[in-house]
């Protein structure tokens, strides 16, 4: 997963600054497990998301590859006196597709840990290499391996980061972040934490990430338009395949959908049928 990348979170004070800063409760984050969680505005709005696992005195953010310098930008600008050492790690992430490990649960090894992703639809692992010695198997076709799982992924209802949700502007739980466990309703304070919540509590959501079936090829960016004509939204992930799919950031009371005439359909993942 070239996409992908590790940022560690070192030094005394780690757990009690990202405490105060993501939707995540570090404080009760156990040594096997593997936590999915969100750095936001603070008028909660997407910046980051990540997976949050232990380390040998540090703590991993697994996250966007592309954007992991970033993330170390964004928190550090609250580091203030805090004991605190943020970096990019040299290391690199592999999809398992069929899991093999425990939701949420992490296995360790030399020079690499393996985590099963937290959210509810599909199996799936992350391995993290965090050395060159370990040795790792790649399937020979990996970009047609990589299409399907991203198939798996859309129909799942799965967000991909940024690709999914607009930084700045897209809430968490637009993307069902809070539906999969990525936010504590808990914890103390954090960053966004009060538009979060009343979004939550007051059912406020207008929007809502969703999979989508069109009965033709799509592309990023692609407009839904509703039976009326109006726009309902935004193809934001796809692929394309003996079917077409897309994540789509639609309005909730959108109908009788189409993509440049053709028709499509939500069909929406068993856990947001559940919610």
């Amino acid at each position: 997963m070239p996409s992908r990348g590790i940022v560690t979170v070192g030094g005394a004070d780690r757990v009690s600054f990202l405490q105060g800063l993501v939707t995540q409760n570090v404080e009760t984050l156990a040594a096997d497990e593997a936590r999915w969680s969100a750095f936001l505005t603070p008028q909660g709005k997407y910046l980051h998301d990540f997976f949050m696992f232990v380390g040998d005195g540090v703590l991993f953010l697994e996250c966007e590859a592309e954007r992991a310098q970033d993330l170390v930008d964004g928190l550090g600008r609250y580091r203030l006196r805090a004991q605190v050492e943020l970096s990019v790690a040299a290391a690199e992430v592999f999809l398992l597709p069929g899991g093999g490990v425990e939701r949420g649960k992490v296995r360790r090894g030399d020079g690499w840990c393996v985590f099963g992703d937290p959210r509810r639809g599909e199996d799936a692992a992350r391995l993290v290499c965090l050395s060159s010695g370990a040795a790792v198997s790649v399937v020979a076709n990996a970009e047609a391996a990589r299409r399907e799982w991203e198939g798996r992924r859309i129909r799942a209802g799965w967000m991909d980061g940024s690709r999914d949700l607009e930084v700045g502007r897209d809430l968490p739980a637009e993307a069902g972040m809070d539906l999969q466990g990525a936010i504590d309703w808990e914890k103390g304070c954090y960053l966004g934490q009060e538009i979060t919540a009343r979004v939550h509590y007051r059912g406020l959501l207008k929007r809502v990430l969703v999979p989508v079936r069109v009965e033709g090829e799509v592309r990023t960016g692609d407009v839904v338009e509703d039976g009326a004509g109006r726009k309902a939204g935004v193809l934001r992930s796809v692929v394309n395949g003996d079917e077409h799919w897309g994540l789509a950031l639609l309005r909730r009371d959108a109908e009788a959908l189409n993509v440049n005439g053709m028709t499509a359909e939500k069909v929406l993942a068993p856990w947001q049928q559940t919610n």
